[in-house]
């Protein structure tokens, strides 16, 4: 003979067998972590989400804040002053990556990939983008949360003009990179 189970048990067992299956097939919304507005010495545009932090150019006392923070590299998308900063980074120990992305006012496709590379490829590394303003380092955080983290283009522009992407070609250009893009993950 075998027991059997009280109504409202199989009731219950019933309710909550269809409720699993029911929270598997509902969309599941990805997160990111959240861009917050920082201070890193005496950049004036400032901020990070992990361990990716982006902003304005920054002062040689700055880099010397940011090793004591741990970065490990500084990737320069074309500070006038580049060249010193870059002086000071070595002799801290931070690799520094000098990579133009500008081309006049547009965003160099060539300099965008290399980047996004760099990006990708240890990404874990405690990470300081910059660039003169802000813009530009704005510009590819958005192409980045875009091309490899899966955000949607909207999203991505509304934090990067809330961390400093101000020129008026800026959302254009981030658009046509996320296109260009786009379209070479595609193709074989």
């Amino acid at each position: 003979m075998t027991p059997s189970l009280p109504i409202s048990r199989l009731f219950l067992i019933t309710t909550l067998g269809l409720a699993a299956c029911r929270a598997t097939t509902e969309e599941i919304k990805p997160t990111w972590a959240p861009v917050v507005e920082a201070r890193m010495g005496t950049m004036e545009i400032c901020s990070y989400s992990e361990e990716l932090w982006f902003g304005s150019t920054p002062s040689a006392a700055d880099l010397e804040l940011a090793q004591r923070r741990g970065f490990q590299r500084v990737i320069d998308l074309g500070c006038r002053a580049g060249a010193d900063l870059a002086a000071v980074a070595a002799e801290l120990g931070m690799a520094w990556e000098v990579i133009p992305v500008l081309a006049g006012d547009q965003l160099h496709d060539v300099q965008v990939d290399h980047v996004l590379e760099l990006l990708r490829t240890n990404s874990e590394a405690r990470t300081l983008m910059v660039c003169d303003d802000g813009g530009a380092s704005a510009a590819l955080f958005a192409i980045h949360r875009v091309v490899q983290a899966g955000m949607s283009l909207d999203e991505a522009l509304v934090e990067a003009r809330r961390s400093g992407l101000r020129w008026v070609p800026g959302a254009r250009d981030v658009r046509a990179q996320v296109d260009r893009l786009a379209v070479d993950r595609v193709a074989p």
